[in-house]
């Protein structure tokens, strides 16, 4: 009877990398541990350790199986638990199933590496951090890591709990980085958890997207990493693998920092992926090749969270640390659509942007001001007017105005503005003296998972009021109400829309009166985002025809100005 001890969980994330027990005998798949608490009850437990391994004729036998046998390399991904374990007297009926998905262990023959990639979490803002050939800020640069970015670490055991600690405690601490025995030994980098995301075989496998350089259609793979370019291709047949697109199912197998002192780029070194990849041969059969490409042409297939919610945690959860899965799953709640927490979209937000990295809270802002000031036109012609009088009632003027935002969700938010006219010039008639001029919005504005061009596409329903202050009704209104609907494409740097909706005298609105209308803002700061003095213009166009005086009435207001966040 074994005794109740701590075990190794080993999820087999490439499902296909056990076809038989010869290979899971000579440890050539992906893995990591989850230490549990559990009985289990087979003599197999030794044959069934399934962790990553560099050694160079496991690794080859790694990338024979995923060309000739894996085909979709997660379809057969199935995390181990109690429940699933085999009965000591069906251990037979199930082995082949078993030992495809999961690799168990005692204490004694615990690995004595644990391997797993860790990336620079591509967040808006997120700084290069340097890779230094010793554990110390003051040592030589090798390279800068940018945001997007994986490297490889190989820990003991003993190392990798030491940062799961460090995590949990909201501190950092010095990794070595992996590479290749031929590649630069030892460097090193500062890691901790709000800058960079672990990457363990749970999350396996690593899939990529493929970045073609601007200007070409694809981008080629190497047979070994170096300074190479596309260029290079032609020097020798065994040199490149492939050219390969967007379109390319990729995954990384590898990663290592290669000394490139002598190219001609200037660069000392370069950080290479070795990726394996599916595509098509001439006779339309799938075929899965292994190659090296420079990080900068893959990045992880995955949107990651903006630092603001990156900080932020459960009051209830265990000191301050808490998984990005968990982080996301607590989240949901402060999104309309689940869908939305994956949409890049949600970068362009007023409340993720004024909350900084550092606070607890999704949302440290709950409430803005924005304050403008602008030059408005308003023209107005009525049919008795122009018959009596010949012209349009023109008048300009300076307005100033508010608006007050606050968020229901993330990618929900109410938004209320109000402005009002004051008159410098108008070309008056007997009927029309200056007047005062009020208007006010209100809007429920939804941000989608739309985008062009990385412009999200955002949408709300609202309604406006407008007023003249004028001692003269002869003209057939005093104010309008309407309902209406806007449409609006928004970025750091500008936003534009158009909106439309039905009109009416004091809410006896009708659809065959309407008023659309046109905005624009451009922020002179777009690093300051919400926060940049922005130039804007709106122009509306009204028409309202009484339904109690037989009259038709049209207008159109233009205001172009400045407003700020305060």
């Amino acid at each position: 009877m074994i005794n109740r001890l701590s075990i190794i969980l080993a999820i087999l994330s490439l499902g296909g990398f056990l076809p038989t027990q010869g290979y899971a005998q000579q440890d050539v798949h992906f893995g990591t541990i989850f230490v549990e608490d559990i009985q289990y009850e087979t003599s197999d437990d030794s044959q069934q350790i399934n962790h990553l391994t560099d050694q160079s004729s496991k690794q080859n036998q790694l990338e024979t199986l995923y060309k000739t046998e894996i085909g979709e390399p997660n379809a057969k991904l199935k995390k181990f638990n109690a429940s699933d374990r085999v009965p000591a007297s069906n251990t037979s009926a199930k082995d082949d199933e078993v030992e495809k998905q999961v690799g168990v262990v005692r204490n004694s023959d615990l690995p004595k590496q644990i391997i797993y990639f860790i990336e620079l979490r591509s967040f808006e803002g997120n700084n290069p951090i340097s890779i230094r050939q010793s554990a110390s800020p003051s040592s030589k640069k090798v390279i800068d890591l940018q945001p997007g970015e994986m490297v490889k670490i190989v820990d003991t055991p003993s190392q990798y709990i030491h940062k799961m600690r460090m995590d949990r405690d909201n501190q950092g601490l010095w990794k070595p980085v992996h590479t290749r025995e031929q590649d630069i030994q030892k460097p090193n980098l500062y890691y901790d958890w709000r800058n960079f995301t672990t990457i363990t075989s749970h999350d396996f496998p690593i899939e990529l997207d493929i970045m073609v350089p601007y200007g070409r259609n694809s981008t080629p793979t190497f047979s070994k990493p170096g300074a190479w370019s596309w260029k290079d291709c032609g020097l020798s047949e065994s040199l490149c693998v492939d050219q390969i697109d967007i379109h390319t199912k990729a995954y990384l197998f590898d990663a290592t920092i290669v000394d490139v002192s002598s190219s001609a780029n200037g660069s000392q070194h370069e950080l290479f992926y070795k990726i394996g990849y599916q595509l098509k041969d001439k006779d339309g059969k799938l075929q899965h090749h292994v190659g090296w490409i420079q990080s900068r042409h893959a990045k992880r297939k995955i949107t990651q969270l903006p630092k603001s919610l990156l900080a932020t945690r459960s009051p209830d959860s265990f000191g301050t640390y808490e998984s990005d899965n968990e982080r996301m799953q607590r989240l949901k709640k402060y999104y309309v659509f689940d869908s939305n927490m994956d949409s890049k979209n949600r970068t362009i937000n007023r409340w993720l942007s004024s909350t900084p990295g550092k606070t607890t809270e999704v949302f440290l802002q709950n409430i803005a001001f924005d304050g403008m000031v602008n030059f408005s036109n308003f023209e107005l012609s009525q049919d008795f007017q122009l018959a009596t009088e010949g012209e349009p009632f023109s008048q300009q003027g300076v307005s100033i105005g508010a608006g007050i935002f606050a968020p229901i969700f993330i990618d929900l938010e109410i938004q209320g503005m109000a402005t009002i006219m004051v008159p410098i010039e108008a070309n008056e008639t007997d009927i029309y003296k200056k007047t005062p001029i009020f208007r006010g919005e209100q809007w429920l504005l939804y941000t989608t998972p739309v985008s062009i061009n990385g412009a999200p596409f955002k949408f709300g329903f609202g309604a406006y009021y407008m007023s003249m202050f004028s001692a003269q009704r002869d003209f057939g209104f005093n104010s309008l109400v309407g309902f209406q609907a806007k449409g609006l494409f928004e970025t750091k740097s500008f936003w534009t829309g158009f909106r439309y909706g039905p009109t009416g005298q004091d809410f006896n609105f009708r659809f065959e009166n309407r008023e659309v209308g046109f905005e624009f803002g451009y922020r002179l700061d777009p690093a300051r985002h919400y926060e940049s003095w922005t130039i804007f213009a709106d122009f509306s166009d009204t028409n309202f025809n009484s339904a109690t005086i037989d009259n038709s009435t049209k207008y159109q207001l233009l205001s172009i100005g400045l407003r700020k966040q305060f």
